[in-house]
């Protein structure tokens, strides 16, 4: 069953393109202003996902080539994920996106705000002539009002997760 794409879903995936000036996390493949079609938003676990559809650790940019190879071959995938994210940050997300979420549409609209803030952040930096990858963070703050807290050795899980790297 296909997932529907909503509002959050076209602000995230722009967010995921620009946080890395639309260039592919895998081959480096440069996306100019008129070809961004070509630079997908690839999720490492679905966006029936829902405890982490937007979480910013749970996406790259990759272009079509590198999204479908990859998606061909989840095992090399998988060995991807874990090599961007590092093998700590795979495991809090694998096992954040085995946790059910229901998003309330107040939540939801508090998050769609905040992604459209983030995105006006990043382009104004990109605008200023900054080239390299920009994090960004989403809902830290709400993130914790959401979703319970989970103890992790040193760290709490949405810092890690939903934070930068």
């Amino acid at each position: 069953m296909k997932v529907r794409i909503n509002k959050l879903d076209v602000v995230f995936s722009q967010l995921v393109r620009s946080r890395v000036n639309f260039t592919c996390e895998k081959c480096g493949k440069y996306f100019p202003e008129d070809s961004r079609g070509g630079l997908h938003c690839s999720h490492f676990f679905g966006r029936s996902r829902h405890s982490v559809r937007w979480a910013p650790s749970n996406a790259a940019a990759h272009c079509h080539g590198c999204h479908t190879y990859l998606g061909a071959n989840p095992i090399e995938f998988t060995e991807w994920i874990k090599a961007h994210l590092g093998q700590q940050r795979y495991d809090l997300l694998r096992v954040e996106a085995n946790t059910p979420k229901r998003w309330k549409t107040h939540e939801k609209e508090e998050l769609y705000q905040e992604m459209k803030a983030e995105l006006e952040r990043m382009e104004s930096i990109h605008l200023g002539g900054y080239a390299g990858r920009i994090e960004f963070e989403l809902m830290r703050e709400v993130a914790s009002r959401l979703a319970p807290e989970r103890d992790v050795p040193g760290q709490k899980f949405w810092a890690t997760t939903w934070g930068t790297r």
